[in-house]
């Protein structure tokens, strides 16, 4: 089982096995723009720490979207 978080809210974006960090990074500005506050992904080929956001494409650190909490999961 992934990391500990908050209840999952409703509505949320969930990834299923993304391929690119760029991939999260896309799916993290749609939420930011729409008010989604949850991001969830499965799978081992991203690996980004939420606390750091690393390996997050440059713009997605810089922007400003600390109000989407990224979520990664083993399962759903």
């Amino acid at each position: 089982m992934g990391p500990k978080h908050s209840k999952g809210e409703t509505p949320s974006v969930i990834l299923i096995n993304p391929k690119y960090p760029h991939n999260v990074g896309a799916a993290l500005r749609v939420c930011s723009c729409f008010d989604i506050s949850q991001l969830w992904w499965t799978g081992d080929r991203v690996t980004i720490d939420p606390v750091k956001w690393e390996r997050l494409p440059r713009e997605e650190r810089m922007k400003g979207y600390r109000d989407v909490e990224l979520c990664p999961f083993d399962a759903f």
